[in-house]
């Protein structure tokens, strides 16, 4: 009981993706194949049963099926711009990514002044 009630409440967790929820899914079902026609990506619970796996491997980085292309294509961010804004918004990127630890060390303002 304690095993179910971790998955569930993992999957209550902010952060959690349908691919994480997959994982923790498929190996419930390892671990308890009773529970196979309850979790398995094609139950009779799920409406697409392309949207699922098409969206696992978008956020897993894996090659898609025409069918499960087709279930997530309204997700599909629009074409960026111009290559000189796409440089601007990485570079800032960059910059939020790294964090405070990789600001230049001033000690203060970035004209020097000190506080």
């Amino acid at each position: 009981m304690k095993k179910f009630d971790s998955v569930t409440k993992k999957l209550q967790c902010d952060g959690i993706d349908l691919a994480d929820v997959r994982l923790l899914f498929d190996s419930v079902i390892a671990d308890y194949p009773c529970m196979r026609e309850q979790l398995k990506p094609t139950a009779k619970i799920v409406h697409s049963p392309q949207f699922e796996p098409a969206a696992v491997k978008a956020i897993n980085g894996g090659a898609m099926s025409s069918a499960e292309k087709a279930a997530v294509k309204r997700f599909e961010e629009p074409k960026r711009g111009t290559k000189r804004e796409e440089r601007a918004e990485d570079y800032a990127s960059q910059i939020l990514r790294a964090g405070p630890s990789k600001r230049p060390k001033t000690g203060g303002r970035s004209d020097g002044t000190i506080y």
